[in-house]
């Protein structure tokens, strides 16, 4: 399971910027790993949290499974990505622990393996763990975006363009523009240049290419660049 579900759409049991320096100290790690052998689970995150700041993941991993044991559900969604290669079973427990605790990322996940399914390789053969359901996939996503999820807007608006109901795609894009959402913005721009759900509409396409631009959406100025020079962008795309 690739780790890289920290959507900022949760709040850290600490402030990395603020404390991280004060956190590594040696009194410090003393005081939070005494606190965890007296059952507090934030204590167990907030070390697992900080040996990953510092480059130890052996160390990271030890305190995710502890914070998971006492019930947080940061440290379920992470110990779960951390024994998902060597015990598929396993790390689904934590998922699904996680998700019961309306984890933000842990919901996503749920909805992605359910959305791509899980193709599994054992003794050279290849089981599905989980086959691929969308209807599934989107409860999950929706779950998410109940919670606050904007990421889950995006995924919900994926895949209803995937299955082509291109007037749903843009109602889901459009609930993350008040968020500011870069990709979504850019995504209700790709509609209307494509005329997807949408009467075509070039001028609209670069007014929203242009907001996401400005909030700093690499895709979103490809393609303003694009529409500004269609014949450079068609070569370009031949030769990389």
């Amino acid at each position: 399971m690739d780790p890289l579900y920290n959507t900022n759409e949760h709040k850290p049991l600490w402030n990395k910027a603020e404390a991280i320096n004060t956190l590594t100290a040696e009194p410090t790690i003393y005081q939070l790993k005494k606190r965890t052998k007296k059952g507090d689970g934030a204590a167990a995150e907030m070390l697992r949290q900080i040996y990953v700041e510092t480059n130890q993941p052996e160390k990271s991993k030890k305190w995710a499974k502890k914070g998971a044991e006492l019930g947080v559900a940061e440290s379920m969604f992470w110990h779960s990505c951390y024994v998902y290669e060597e015990n598929f079973e396993t790390s689904m427990y934590w998922l699904v622990k996680a998700c019961d605790k309306n984890h933000i990322p842990s919901m996503i996940k749920m909805g992605d393996l359910f959305r791509d399914g899980v193709l599994w390789e054992e003794d050279n053969l290849y089981i599905h763990k989980m086959e691929a359901d969308i209807c599934k996939a989107i409860c999950w996503y929706k779950n998410a975006s109940d919670a606050g999820s904007i990421l889950a807007k995006i995924r919900i608006g994926d895949a209803k363009l995937r299955s082509r109901n291109y007037a749903s795609a843009l109602k889901w894009y459009q609930r993350t523009e008040k968020s500011n959402s870069p990709p979504g913005i850019r995504k209700i721009g790709d509609l209307y240049r494509k005329g997807l759900g949408v009467p075509k509409d070039r001028g609209k396409a670069r007014e929203y290419y242009g907001r996401a631009k400005e909030l700093g959406n690499p895709s979103a100025k490809k393609a303003l660049y694009s529409m500004d020079h269609p014949i450079l962008s068609f070569f370009s795309s031949i030769f990389h």
